[in-house]
């Protein structure tokens, strides 16, 4: 029905004077969605009434206006050929108008032409020809002349074969290579024996560009699935027309080229920042700093980044801007991929939309806002070396160059955003500051926020298994997390048995150390607090840099049996007292008597009789 109508998805027509276009069209019904934004279905045949009745019409697109100034003997030869075919088909269509195209009309031109053109085509090539020839202009010219150099030198046939191939053989869910589509495809083309004498093997290479013609939407579907074809194939490089704040927000990673220091003055690493900024208003919802020698982009990030930019904060008079967007545009990291920070969007219940990595122009705003952070706050910092430049050698490493400390670089980075970022004039925003913005079209009562206790705060981004006891909880990083919750469940999870500890999987957020997410095996979800009680938002990282470093090498060792008996030894050797040669032995402890111990001492000892006299409680009989 589609080949016989030319009818597509996307397609422009005009039913009863009435202007539309194809959303859908399958066997069963077509949806045509018209001007006034109205749906309505059709059946084929209600279609194939109208049609010849009059009343619908394929709407042709603007064709781009070409000109051929001359051809070769070959091109023309191949107009003459594919403009028999076409010119049969459509005075064909034109007193048949819902009828295809059949072997009987292609057969009745071939007799006509083979003793020129010997070679006939198949109905599914020809039909190809007339549609590109429509769209042409009626100028079969065209897509003889400016078709794709490789497609001009391979014969339609080769072309279809080519195709069959790989689709059957290269298009599939199990991945296979383009060697072995490669193979598939020429034991195909000797099986063709004498139909395809006359023409030469394509070589792997061109068999390869043949593949990458291919629309990419279509080979990630056939490879990948739909749903990875959606997400990859997404365009979000459009501009977004937003008109009210939490409509859009953007949300991305990004380092910096600065090392940091612990309290104690080791090093702790370099900064990587996750931020989410609000599109209509150019104000940061909320941020989570990392620091580490090796930063790695986590679901812990993304999750504790997220969340913290849907709360409202301790200071909401100095720091007003939070709450749940309706759209979020992700970068395509393994952060934003993860499993765990799909859960926690499916439980929020926003719209997410995917950008190509390494593609920072599908998501302007939030590296605008980096390109700002970078020049007039990190460049003010000692230690901070500028953005990197694969041309330029740093005279020091961010190692050598660190002079701040993780404590004073949060406090800084704090009090940037809320007194500085948020008060300047932004041209984007016609010279409003964010915070103007914010105090000017967010209102509280409009705007969602995630809850202190909501049990979507519970979803965190690294999930592990770690042991738990009844007296001590659930250890991590230096950290200890219990409850008197946590203690029933493991009570009742060792009812009856011997255990002292129990394996349980457990929630972490790498930058939240003031709560742990213990996951039960129903699935039930328990927030266990730090028993040290620390505030929210305050990272592993941050507590571990107020700690001391110990070097395991410089610890103190207690000495072994055979030191011992070395030492003694040679103290015995030298003269020198050891201990236990002054001590008095158990055997001459029993075999002497009070009155035999006092005499001796009294013998030995250099106290007077009266200094003995004089102390009180103290004699001699």
């Amino acid at each position: 029905m589609n080949q016989a109508l030319a009818l597509a998805t996307g397609q422009d027509v005009k039913l009863g004077g009435r202007q539309g276009t194809i959303k859908h069209i399958d066997n069963e019904v077509i949806l045509i969605k018209f001007g006034d934004k109205s749906f309505e279905n059709f059946a084929p045949h209600e279609i194939y009434q109208a049609a010849n009745d009059g009343c619908f019409h394929m709407i042709e697109k603007p064709i781009d206006i070409r000109c051929i100034v001359e051809l070769t003997e070959k091109q023309q030869l191949e107009c003459d050929r594919r403009s028999a075919y076409c010119d049969a088909f459509l005075a064909f269509k034109e007193l048949h108008p819902t009828k295809g195209l059949s072997n009987g009309l292609v057969n009745k031109v071939y007799d006509k032409i083979q003793e020129t053109h010997p070679t006939k085509p198949s109905v599914k090539t020809v039909y190809a020809w007339y549609r590109l020839w429509l769209n042409d202009g009626r100028d079969m010219a065209l897509q003889v002349v400016h078709g794709n150099s490789q497609d001009q030198r391979m014969p339609p046939e080769v072309k279809e074969l080519m195709g069959k191939i790989v689709r059957r053989y290269y298009l599939k869910p199990s991945r296979p290579t383009i060697n072995s589509a490669y193979e598939h495809f020429k034991r195909a083309f000797k099986g063709k024996g004498r139909a395809f004498a006359d023409f030469k093997m394509p070589s792997k290479s061109t068999f390869s560009r043949f593949i990458q013609r291919l629309s990419k939407y279509e080979v990630d579907c056939a490879r990948y699935g739909k749903k990875h074809a959606d997400r990859e194939n997404r365009i979000a490089s459009k501009a977004y027309n937003v008109t009210m704040p939490l409509e859009l927000a953007e949300c991305d990673a990004a380092d910096f080229n600065i090392g940091l220091l612990n309290d104690d003055g080791t090093y702790a690493g370099k900064v990587v920042i996750f931020a989410i900024i609000d599109v209509a208003t150019r104000a940061c919802l909320g941020y989570t700093v990392q620091v580490a020698k090796k930063p790695a982009e986590s679901a812990a990030l993304v999750i504790h980044s997220l969340s913290h930019s849907m709360r409202i904060k301790p200071d909401p008079l100095r720091y007003p801007m939070g709450g749940i967007a309706m759209t979020y545009v992700f970068d395509n990291g393994p952060g934003f991929r993860a499993e765990m920070t799909r859960k926690f969007m499916n439980a929020i219940g926003s719209d997410v939309t995917y950008c190509r990595s390494r593609h920072p122009e599908e998501k302007p705003h939030v590296e605008r806002m980096y390109r700002t952070w970078r020049k007039k706050f990190f460049s003010k910092l000692s230690g901070y070396l500028g953005k990197r430049d694969k041309e330029v050698v740093p005279e020091h490493t961010l190692k050598q160059a660190a002079t701040l400390t993780v404590t004073e670089f949060i406090e800084l980075f704090d009090a940037y955003i809320q007194d500085e970022y948020h008060h300047t004039p932004n041209r984007g925003i016609n010279n409003y500051t964010p915070y103007q913005m914010w105090q000017k079209h967010a209102h509280l009562d409009e705007v969602m926020t995630i809850g202190d206790f909501d049990d979507r705060l519970k979803i965190r981004g690294s999930l592990k298994k770690l042991t738990c006891t009844s007296t001590h909880g659930v250890s991590h990083r230096g950290q200890r997390f219990h409850s008197e919750e946590l203690k029933m469940v493991f009570n009742q999870a060792v009812c009856n048995t011997k255990k002292s500890s129990l394996p349980m999987e457990v929630m972490i957020d790498d930058f939240d150390a003031s709560a742990i997410t213990v996951v039960l095996p129903d699935g039930q979800l328990i927030e266990v607090p730090n028993v040290r009680g620390i505030e929210r938002d305050i990272s592993f990282t941050k507590l571990s840099s107020h700690m001391l470093n110990v070097n395991e090498e410089d610890l103190p060792v207690s000495k072994t049996v055979q030191q011992i008996k070395n030492e003694i030894k040679q103290k015995r050797a030298n003269g020198t007292l050891v201990p236990s040669d002054s001590l008095v032995r158990e055997n001459e402890i029993s075999q002497n008597t009070q009155t035999d111990m006092e005499t001796d001492f009294e013998q030995h000892t250099t106290i007077t009789d009266e200094e003995r006299e004089s102390a009180t409680g103290f004699g001699l009989e």
